[in-house]
């Protein structure tokens, strides 16, 4: 084997390690962030409740799809739209069963 073919594998092992790396250091830092995030700063009792429901509707409806929840957070009137689709579909569209 000429030296040229021992380089090429060579460096390709070492940059595909480094780029496993850096990724695995990225995820790493995501996971545990060198600082702490502030602390909540409660709000009026109101603003309170709207964000505890706005989380709840941002997992239960979107992330977990549960479009039939869908008018708890939005009215008749609300067009929803989706970055996927050419033409917006008003609320009301949506199933609702």
């Amino acid at each position: 084997m000429t030296m040229r073919h021992c380089i090429i594998p060579s460096l390709l092992a070492l940059v595909l390690a480094t780029a496993f790396e850096l990724s695995a250091h990225a995820q790493s830092l995501a996971e545990r962030p060198p600082t702490p995030p502030p602390p909540h700063e409660h709000q009026a009792a109101t603003v309170e409740s709207h964000l505890r429901t706005f989380d709840t509707l941002d997992f239960e409806v979107f992330s977990n799809q549960k479009w039939n929840r869908l008018n708890e957070s939005h009215s008749q009137d609300v067009v929803v739209t989706w970055p996927a689709v050419m033409k917006p579909r008003a609320s009301k569209s949506i199933s609702r069963t």
